[in-house]
């Protein structure tokens, strides 16, 4: 039997009834789209928000797994070590050339209807998928990592930038590969985070599930097409306040390029 294990978890809010709990058959371990928090506008993968982990009534709070390792409930026979994408009404597919891979299918084969379990990598910012490949874009859990800083980056109001690590300080635009987490005077060893859920710095007003791109100084700001999305906002800003704090699902390490407005 499919079971869950270590979950990156989000909580969101239903805006329709989740209440059947039925493997397979019911809401429980179906994708979620992000802008409309309901199960029928999965869209492909585009923009969706987690796996569905319990039941919820209209306008309740409900946890979702952003990544980790999650019961899902197949479209069609899914091989062992299989690439999943979102298909339509929540449910999980084999990935094909052009899809956003969200996670793998782990241990047995998978019956069409029926749940299995599968490791995901970071459903509200998944990666292309490329066949002759396979690469995949993501990582599964969020991680801090260590770099030696080149400018003074423990000012207030470092936290929460985006840095260059290789360069130890604040990037120009589509540079950025961590966010500041702990932040020392140059040459200090400062910590920065590289995925996972986490408050940020908005360099202007972020409306919540727009795709993310880092400006020059390491604001982080809404993405335009040909822009490197690094993050997703799971909310939006302060009401018309560039500078505050704001939580994101991020993926340093994993970017993709803005190709479309569906994506943004």
């Amino acid at each position: 039997m499919a079971v869950s294990g270590h979950i990156e978890p989000y909580a969101i809010t239903a805006a329709e009834s989740w209440s059947d709990a039925r493997a397979g058959l019911g809401h429980i371990f179906k994708a979620i789209d992000l802008s409309s928090r309901q199960i029928a506008n999965a869209n492909n993968g585009q923009n969706p928000a987690g796996i569905l982990q319990g039941i919820a009534l209209n306008n309740e709070n409900a946890q979702v797994a952003i990544a980790g390792v999650s019961k899902y409930v197949a479209a069609a026979a899914i091989s062992v070590g299989a690439q999943l994408r979102i298909t339509t009404s929540g449910y999980m597919t084999t990935a094909g050339s052009g899809f956003r891979v969200v996670g793998r299918n782990l241990r047995a084969s998978v019956a069409s209807g029926a749940t299995g379990q599968g490791v995901f990598y970071n459903l509200v910012h998944p990666g292309q998928f490329e066949v002759a490949s396979g690469a995949q874009h993501g990582d599964l859990y969020p991680d801090l990592y260590s770099f030696t800083a080149q400018a003074d980056l423990s000012a207030a109001g470092s936290v929460g930038k985006a840095v260059d690590a290789a360069s130890g300080d604040f990037p120009v635009v589509n540079q950025g590969t961590v966010v500041l987490v702990t932040g020392t005077v140059s040459g200090g060893t400062s910590y920065g985070r590289v995925t996972g859920v986490m408050s940020v710095l908005a360099g202007n007003v972020i409306v919540a599930a727009r795709g993310l791109a880092v400006a020059a100084s390491g604001w982080f700001i809404h993405a335009t097409s040909g822009d490197m999305v690094v993050a997703r906002a799971l909310e939006a800003s302060a009401a018309g306040n560039s500078g505050s704090m704001f939580r994101v699902a991020l993926n340093m390490a994993g970017t993709t390029a803005a190709w479309s407005v569906a994506y943004l």
